[in-house]
């Protein structure tokens, strides 16, 4: 296996921030993936593009301004595709933000999630059924895998 380009979280949710390690590398989201320009975007890095997160980050603060700066960049590069892997969900909803802002700033040909569909403070009760979790986190001409367990990948849709 070769390691062609890498990523992180850059705009980590409150409860994480002190916890983790930041990715201040933000040109590291922009990469070019075969022939597509990408951004990528670790779980809640998406929300640095939702109009609420926007509005109520702090004037000056350091998550603020690098959020700022990633749009700046993001919408230079013009990606046509946006990757997001949210780690778990279980729900379109905490996501719709950001996908909202994505198309308003970047205009993208196509978005998706990469998730695994569970929520650990739910147990087996999910928000939303799996066909509208994978409806409402992808644009465009976009091919759902999904794995159930061993040897089962399949398309959906």
């Amino acid at each position: 296996m070769k390691i062609v380009a890498w990523t992180g979280k850059s705009y980590p949710a409150g409860s994480e921030e002190k916890k983790l390690m930041n990715v201040t590398d933000l040109d590291s989201h922009l990469q070019t993936i075969g022939k597509w320009k990408c951004l990528v975007l670790g779980c809640h890095d998406l929300n640095m593009f939702s109009p609420r997160s926007v509005a109520n980050r702090g004037p000056g603060s350091r998550r603020g301004q690098r959020a700022d700066d990633l749009i700046r960049r993001a919408k230079a590069y013009r990606p046509e595709i946006v990757l997001q892997h949210p780690h778990t969900t279980d729900t379109p909803n905490i996501w719709m933000g950001g996908w909202c802002g994505i198309t308003r700033e970047i205009g993208p040909k196509r978005y998706a999630s990469g998730i695994s569909y569970f929520w650990p403070r739910h147990g087996k009760k999910h928000r939303a059924d799996l066909g509208e979790v994978l409806a409402r986190t992808r644009m465009g001409d976009v091919v759902d895998y999904v794995w159930s367990g061993p040897g089962r990948v399949h398309a959906v849709g």
